[in-house]
């Protein structure tokens, strides 16, 4: 089953094929033959057809990935082939600026509300103070408007009082000269 799956393979290749040895831990060893069976490949086939760039294999643990670039001219096929290491660290980095800039943004967005939660405490104890205030000012507004009506009272109390007065000292200025009329009769009469 093995040689039928070489032969796919070869023709699939169109370029004949020469042995050649390559050296595999065991774990590497287990892992291709692992990888071979799932691909339906024969291990020689697999190894070949990923150096054609047919077949790709992605890890997650893979410190370097090569990428193919097969490029037809008129002249000839050419192939570029491009290391890149580790590409993991690029994307991991991305990954943790845009999760720091989250973070970043939620405590902004968090004290913002703080702000927000404290701006509306201060202004529902502002609408409080006003309306006392208000309160205090329609008591104050009813006290003056008494202390009106009592001080034109009061004004109209004195001003009877001092016409009470004026007409008294009219009245003692009156009684003074009839006293000094009466008092030199009265004189008259003791002289005799």
């Amino acid at each position: 089953m093995g040689k039928k799956r070489d032969q796919a393979a070869n023709k699939s290749a169109k370029k004949k094929s020469h042995k050649r040895r390559i050296f595999l831990t065991s774990t590497g060893l287990a892992l291709l033959s692992k990888i071979a069976k799932k691909a339906a490949l024969s291990k020689s086939a697999l190894v070949e057809q990923i150096a054609l760039g047919s077949i790709a294999i992605a890890s997650p643990q893979a410190n370097k990935t090569i990428n193919l670039i097969t490029t037809e001219t008129l002249e000839k096929e050419a192939t570029n082939i491009e290391i890149v290491t580790d590409p993991q660290p690029a994307l991991k980095e991305e990954i943790s600026n845009v999760e720091k800039q989250l973070a970043l943004e939620k405590s902004h967005l968090a004290q913002q509300a703080a702000s927000y939660e404290a701006l509306n405490t201060e202004l529902q104890q502002q609408i409080s103070l006003n309306q006392q205030l208000q309160q205090q000012l329609k008591q104050t507004q009813g006290l003056v408007a008494q202390e009106a009506a009592s001080n034109r009272s009061l004004q109209q109390k004195i001003q009877a009082q001092s016409t009470q007065i004026e007409n008294l000292e009219k009245k003692l200025t009156e009684l003074q000269s009839l006293a000094r009329i009466g008092e030199s009769q009265l004189n008259k009469w003791r002289k005799f």
